[in-house]
């Protein structure tokens, strides 16, 4: 018969893992920080917020030339894009960030560095350029409402957080998971609302593509811009339940399995 009663070397395990957080969790940050090819690698981290940014801005003015709010198809196509390509990016980066083992370690503590990582250079890439659009562009580049923008983002990293943990579990369970993954993010950049006005579609098609949260976290996001945008298909609680959902399962997901389905 199986003890539910913790023994002396687990109950000793928890509370060395637990009060060892504050040195491994730095010490494992500045060591993949090390190990980002130095200061060209982190060059490259910041730019490629931006170089995603503006494939997505071609692609935008191909479209359309006149943005539906605002004057700057700039602004337009990055207020879109930004939200979007920090939730795939952090999720990815989850879902392919090896293993971390040594004492005290789990693989728990591995994501949640990568998350953070990922996360802050994502921020910092955007900052960036929407400072750029800010000089260059259009003075409309700085949030009418940045506790806005600072909510919204905050959201977005959480649901990419719990959806990055949930999918690498599944891509370890299902190596078929692995390779569609990419496929389904890639998906997510053209269904929620980047390119479009959610608003502006067909009642049917526009009850479809809300399913998908990212199009109220979109929506989200823009509205610390352009506080005219509309909202009818827009809700928080949707958003946050996905958010908070995402990361219950996530997180219960990787402390049961994570160090069991280990590469």
């Amino acid at each position: 018969m199986v003890s539910l009663v913790p023994t002396f070397r687990q109950r000793s395990f928890r509370h060395s893992y637990i009060g060892t957080r504050h040195r491994i969790w730095p010490a494992l940050f500045l060591r993949d920080l090390e190990e980002g090819e130095g200061f060209l690698g982190i060059v490259k981290r910041l730019l490629e917020p931006a170089m995603m940014t503006m494939a997505t801005i071609a692609l935008s003015w191909l479209i359309s030339r006149h943005p539906p709010y605002g004057n700057s198809i700039l602004l337009w196509s990055s207020s879109g894009v930004a939200p979007i390509f920090c939730f795939v990016h952090v999720s990815k980066q989850i879902v392919r960030s090896p293993s971390t083992k040594g004492a005290y370690l789990i693989d728990f503590d591995h994501c949640l560095i990568t998350a953070v990582h990922e996360f802050i250079f994502v921020t910092l890439g955007m900052a960036a350029f929407f400072v750029v659009l800010y000089f260059t562009e259009t003075k409309e580049a700085l949030p009418s409402d940045f506790s806005q923008i600072v909510r919204s983002w905050v959201t977005i990293g959480a649901l990419a957080f719990g959806v990055g943990l949930i999918a690498r579990c599944m891509s370890r369970l299902f190596r078929i998971f692995h390779m569609m993954y990419p496929v389904f993010n890639r998906l997510l950049l053209h269904m929620s609302g980047v390119y479009f006005v959610i608003d502006d579609l067909p009642p049917e098609l526009r009850a479809w593509l809300v399913l998908n949260p990212l199009v109220s976290g979109v929506t989200y996001f823009r509205l610390g811009f352009f506080p005219q945008f509309p909202t009818h298909s827009f809700s928080l609680n949707y958003l946050l339940t996905w958010a908070a959902v995402s990361l219950i399962v996530g997180l219960a997901a990787e402390f049961m399995l994570g160090d069991r389905i280990i590469d």
